[in-house]
């Protein structure tokens, strides 16, 4: 069974989400397309909330390569996750 964030949640799911991406992929440009790309967005399964969307991704030497993530955030805490995140 599937559940929707609340507003409040999905800002805190956000937040991890896009932390993390940027700890993983650091170069300027690389970035998660939350408005227009995304595939699905925030539901619940379990303990873990689930999103899928288009992303770009830039490395040390400036090359872009688009993809897709899909961003897995299993909450510790209120305002806190473990986030992984796969991409391909």
């Amino acid at each position: 069974m599937n559940d929707k964030p609340s507003v409040e949640q999905k800002a805190i799911l956000q937040e991890l989400a896009e932390s993390y991406f940027k700890e993983l992929y650091p170069y300027k440009g690389s970035k998660i397309h939350s408005v227009l790309g995304v595939i699905r967005n925030w539901t619940k399964d379990k303990e873990h909330w689930f999103y899928k969307a288009e992303a770009t991704i830039v490395n040390e030497f400036g090359a872009e390569k688009s993809t897709v993530i899909e961003i897995s955030v299993e909450p510790t805490g209120v305002d806190s996750g473990i986030v992984s995140i796969i991409e391909y």
